[in-house]
């Protein structure tokens, strides 16, 4: 939807995985230092577990992240380094940013009606 990014999660490995998620290009500078991304740090994410006692969810996991330009997502954090990917970027849809968005698109923004759109753009209460 605008403004959003839904992605589901899956681990097909008999493995912990975790896929590792930023948000408009936040970057990490201190915390925990990245295992297996030298230089780097450990960034939220969201885990899926692969193995028969699973610590966290079986997969798939569906997240939906609230974005204004990007979320990117990499998997450097499990038991498998065969599938380990570096950071893929997803786009969301453009959000309604005046009452002229609202006046025939408010559908394309994700909104009910064009009331919720526009009370969206003078407001900021998002009732989608």
């Amino acid at each position: 939807g605008a403004g959003c990014v839904d992605l589901e999660f899956v681990n097909e490995t008999k493995f912990l995985g975790r896929f590792e998620v930023r948000v408009d290009g936040e970057v990490m500078t201190s915390g925990t230092a990245h295992p297996a991304v030298v230089g780097d740090y450990i960034n939220d994410g969201v885990c899926v577990d692969g193995r028969a006692a699973p610590v966290c969810g079986s997969g798939p996991v569906g997240e939906r992240f609230r974005a204004a330009t990007t979320v990117e997502v990499r998997l450097a954090l499990g038991g498998e380094r065969n599938w380990d990917f570096d950071w893929v970027i997803f786009y969301p849809l453009p959000d309604a940013s005046s009452k002229a968005d609202c006046r025939d698109d408010f559908e394309y923004y994700g909104f009910k009606t064009r009331a919720q759109c526009i009370r969206y753009v003078e407001t900021g209460k998002d009732s989608r």
